[in-house]
């Protein structure tokens, strides 16, 4: 290819020489040379640059100086001087020419520089005249706008795309036109817009800028934007995110405050002279808003663990009626607190499942739960237990509230409630359908939720594999009811009341008791009173209880001892490290009494 490109520049040269000479009449060389010898370098070096140029130069001089060898009596230095001034302006004219095609060059070379700069920026680029009309577009730009520059060239901005506010969809004016009119940078407001020629709606941010010519006049504008719209998603996203904890954060004290409230006001009663009738009820208050509390920090604790992916199930075979019973008669009391008619249907032939019979009951519970308080008193809810080719299908359905279409997809998100107008003393936190869901994936199921709309009630479906061809499942043995024998038991904590009241407790129920309030007392007491039991809180002052533990371990006199974490510290991991410094179980505050007992009672099967 550069061959032929040499060839052929050289060729031009040679044949405009040649042709020149044929006009000239080269023996009368002198006469009329001037015009066509300049031209024909001159077309020489436009076509092929400066070696043609040079070429046709150099040909035409050897033409010449063999003109006036043969010109005879005709030669003069006149002559010679003509031949060789025009010579010399033929050289110029070839390094002029070669100057203009360098000159070329290097702005071809500009242009293709700065297109491809343009061509390569992540934002959309758009250049227009003075008029406004299209001149550029980068690849960018044709892609957000819809158009190819070809399509948009010599258009105006208003035919290519439109700007509106994303708030009010009103038009927006083009900053180009003020660009235009103020020779300004100009920028635009938040909430735009931009709508393409395919009718696609993108959120951008953009300026506008002059162009300016050598002079400083205005000889156009240059575009820039940017495509903002994931961007703002991911920023309404954020927002939205906040305030659904800070949402939660209400929610949370609201619930919070509610059952403190109550045992506040029952121990107020049992206060004043005369209220002695009324001590079966405070008590009656007092224990059910202390399971409420329990129960509220248990789903935090259990929603933490389940996003962090630290429950671990303990799946054994179970049957489901067994777990239904006793998941109904846990939410008894609220449904019969919002007088609401509960209906429960299952199959007459018993429905055996691998799971973890405590997070199944879960399962349960809060999807009742979470009918019953989002149902209005006097309400219906059904639940249904059937097998289904291999599966096993709950259904929760209600008569309540319903759910928004636009909720739907979003009911299990964490923190996620629906309506909160209804003045709800149970509104809850807003982690139970995401427990629901947590727990049901991690048994192999899925659950749905389906409602006609607000005011429709919901039905909520939990898909579970079943346990093919299993037989009836046995029946759980009952809870010991035979009264603990009488020990001794060492209570370890800087909680005074807690410490007391639980001595109390184990006191009224036989057992000798000795307290301590930090750890090296703690020591103390336990190698003088040699306890069987010691409860020990792990958040001790001085030593805390992982220290004590380790030397009630080293000391004969303490060895032997059954030793219990009484702790505020509750999740998984704590239960291990408790475990593994030493502790013989681990319990979480607040305690439950039935389970204290039954460890007391020496039976290992309590332990959590």
């Amino acid at each position: 290819m550069r061959r032929a490109t040499w060839l052929s520049r050289y060729g031009v040269a040679v044949l405009v020489v040649i042709a020149t000479l044929s006009v000239l009449e080269i023996p009368r060389f002198g006469h009329g040379l001037g015009n066509l010898l300049f031209l024909a370098v001159l077309l020489s070096a436009w076509y092929g640059g400066l070696g043609p140029g040079l070429l046709a130069a150099t040909l035409f001089a050897l033409a010449g100086v063999r003109g006036l060898l043969v010109s005879g009596p005709e030669f003069s230095s006149a002559r010679v001087v003509a031949l060789a001034l025009s010579l010399v302006c033929a050289g110029i004219i070839t390094l002029l020419v070669e100057a203009l095609h360098a000159a070329r060059r290097r702005s071809e070379a500009s242009q293709q520089w700065l297109t491809a700069v343009l061509t390569s920026i992540g934002d959309a680029v758009i250049a227009t005249d003075r008029q406004g009309r299209v001149n550029f577009m980068n690849p960018v730009a044709e892609s957000l706008c819809g158009r190819t520059q070809a399509e948009a060239a010599g258009r105006p901005l208003g035919d290519i795309f439109r700007l509106v506010n994303e708030r009010t969809k009103a038009l927006i004016e083009n900053p180009v036109a003020r660009v235009l009119a103020e020779g300004a940078v100009v920028g635009l407001a938040s909430h735009t817009l931009l709508i393409s020629h395919d009718g696609t709606e993108r959120s951008i941010d953009e300026s506008g800028a002059p162009i300016r010519n050598p002079s400083g006049q205005i000889a156009g504008a240059v575009l820039v934007f940017r495509d903002v719209t994931e961007r703002k998603r991911a920023e309404a996203a954020l927002v939205e995110e906040s305030r659904r904890k800070d949402e939660f954060l209400a929610m949370l004290a609201h619930e919070l405050r509610n059952p403190l409230a109550a045992i506040a006001n029952a121990v107020q009663l049992l206060l004043r002279p005369g209220a002695e009738h009324l001590v079966d009820w405070c008590t009656e208050v007092i224990d059910r808003q202390v399971k409420h509390l329990a129960h509220l920090i248990d789903d935090l604790l259990d929603v933490s663990r389940l996003t962090r992916g630290k429950i671990q199930l303990r799946v054994q075979r179970v049957d489901l009626a067994t777990l239904i019973r006793s998941a109904t008669a846990a939410v008894r009391p609220l449904i019969e607190d919002q007088k609401h008619d509960l209906h429960v249907q299952i199959e007459p032939q018993s429905i055996a499942l691998l799971a973890d019979p405590t997070r199944l009951e879960q399962i349960l519970v809060n999807l009742l739960t979470n009918a019953a308080k989002y149902t209005e008193p006097g309400g219906r809810i059904e639940l249904t237990a059937r097998r289904d080719a291999g599966r096993v299908l709950i259904q929760v359905r209600d008569t309540g509230i319903g759910i928004a279409p636009e909720l739907l997809p979003r009911v299990f998100d964490l923190f996620r409630q629906g309506d909160r107008t209804l003045a709800r003393s149970e509104g809850g936190l807003g982690i139970g359908l995401t427990i629901v869901s947590k727990l049901t994936e991690m048994h192999g199921g899925t659950v749905t939720v389906d409602s006609g709309g607000p005011g429709k009630g919901s039905t909520f479906t939990v898909d579970l594999p079943a346990l093919v061809d299993a037989s009836p499942a046995e029946a759980a043995a009952p809870a010991t009811t035979n009264e603990p024998a009488r020990t001794r038991v060492l209570i370890v904590d800087d909680n005074v009341d807690l410490t007391q009241s639980l001595a109390r407790l184990l006191r009224l129920l036989g057992h000798e008791v000795e307290t301590a309030y930090d750890g090296p007392a703690g020591i103390a007491a336990a190698r003088g009173f040699r306890p069987r039991f010691i409860l020990l809180d792990i958040g001790l002052p001085s030593l805390d209880g992982y220290q004590v533990v380790g030397e009630l371990r080293r000391d004969a006199a303490t060895r032997e001892a059954t030793i219990i974490a009484i702790t505020g510290y509750g999740q998984e991991e704590d239960r291990q490290r408790a475990l593994a410094a030493g502790f013989d179980h681990h319990l979480a505050k607040p305690v439950d009494h039935s389970t204290l007992i039954s460890l007391l009672h020496d039976n290992p099967c309590s332990e959590h």
